[in-house]
C-alpha cells in the first residue's frame, strides 16, 4: 500500500505527542502532590506513608509515559521517513537535540550550557518544522491541497509564536525588573504567550491527523 510507512510513522508520532501531553499532566499533578502531601522521601528516618507513596507512584508513572512517548516519535520520524524524506531531517534534527540535551545537562555549570540550550530549542523547532514538510509534501502528492495549506498556515503560525516568544521573553525580563505594575505586565504578557503556543500545538496535532486520514 502506498505510503503505508507514512501512515504507521505519522500515527506514532501522533501518538507520541497525546502521551507527551498526558506525562506533562501527570507530572505537573505530581509536583502538586509533593508539594502539598510532604516530600517523597523522608530525611528524618522515618517511613513512607500512603501520600509518598501515591506521589512517588504518579511521578514514575508520568517518566515511563514520557520515555515511551519519546521512543514513539523516534520510531514514528524514521519509519515515515521511509516514504518521504522531510523526515529524514526531522530525524537528524531529533538526533540533533538528543545530542545537544545530553551535553547541555552534562556541561550545565558551564558559561556556554546556555548556548546549548539554545541550540536545542532549535533542533526541537527544526524537527516540528520538517515533520509539518514531510506533512505537506504527502498532502500535495495525494492532490489534498486543503491539507498542504493548512500545514502552511501552522508552519507560518509556529514561526510567529517562536519569534513572538522570545520577544516576550526580552521584554518580560526588562518589565520584570519594574516593580509591581512590570511583574503584572510581565505575567500577563507570559499567558499571552501560552495561549499563543496552546493554539498552534492544537494546529500540529490536527494536522497530523488530518494527514493521517488522507494516507
Amino acid at each position: 500500500m502506498a505510503n503505508e510507512n507514512a501512515k504507521i510513522g505519522i500515527g506514532r508520532i501522533y501518538t507520541a505527542e497525546i502521551l507527551s501531553i498526558i506525562a506533562a499532566i501527570i507530572s505537573i499533578v505530581a509536583t502538586v502532590l509533593m508539594t502539598l502531601l510532604g516530600a517523597a522521601i523522608k530525611t528524618d528516618g522515618e517511613s513512607f506513608n500512603i501520600n509518598d507513596v501515591i506521589s512517588i507512584v504518579t511521578l514514575v508513572v508520568g517518566m515511563v509515559i514520557a520515555i515511551v512517548a519519546f521512543f514513539l516519535n523516534l520510531t514514528g520520524i524514521r519509519r515515515a521517513s521511509e516514504d518521504e524524506p522531510a523526515f529524514s531531517s526531522a530525524l537528524i534534527a531529533l538526533i540533533g537535540q538528543i545530542v545537544l540535551s545530553v551535553l547541555s545537562t552534562a556541561l550545565s555549570k558551564h558559561n556556554f550550557s546556555e548556548f546549548l540550550s539554545i541550540a536545542e530549542s532549535v533542533c526541537e523547532i527544526l524537527v516540528t518544522y520538517f515533520v509539518i514538510c514531510g506533512c505537506i509534501n504527502l498532502a500535495k502528492r495525494l492532490n489534498k491541497e486543503d491539507v498542504a495549506t493548512y500545514g502552511k498556515e501552522t508552519i507560518r503560525m509556529i514561526f510567529i509564536v517562536w519569534i513572538a516568544g522570545i520577544i516576550l521573553d526580552l521584554i518580560s525580563g526588562i518589565l520584570g525588573k519594574g516593580g509591581t505594575v512590570g511583574s503584572i505586565i510581565s505575567a500577563i504578557l507570559g499567558i499571552a504567550a501560552l495561549v499563543c503556543m496552546i493554539i498552534t500545538y492544537i494546529m500540529y496535532l490536527r494536522l497530523l491527523r488530518k494527514t493521517i486520514n488522507i494516507l
